[in-house]
């Protein structure tokens, strides 16, 4: 979880949105975004409209394909779409 707590954060600063602003384009109240970025609990619905206003999406990946997902989100444009062709991953 602190992963997606920094990636949030750190989402939300190089976009330039407040907290407060980033509050209210979610749904949420300062303090309770306040609280997911300091590490306290939140819930999963609260995490996903979080980071649904920052454009990114939470996946669920199974442990077997970590990483191979991993490899192709580090490797240099040819080579991951070369990995995606291998593996037969296509965008819905």
């Amino acid at each position: 979880m602190e992963n997606i707590r920094a990636l949030i954060k750190k989402g939300r600063l190089r976009k330039g949105i407040s907290q407060k602003a980033m509050a209210k384009l979610s749904g949420l109240t300062q303090p309770q975004l306040s609280n997911f970025e300091q590490g306290r609990d939140a819930y999963l619905s609260s995490v996903i409209q979080i980071a649904d206003v920052l454009d990114m999406r939470l996946i669920v990946v199974p442990k077997e394909s970590l990483k191979l997902i991993e490899r192709v989100l580090n490797s240099p444009k040819g080579e991951s779409e070369s990995l995606l062709n291998k593996y037969a991953i296509r965008d819905e």
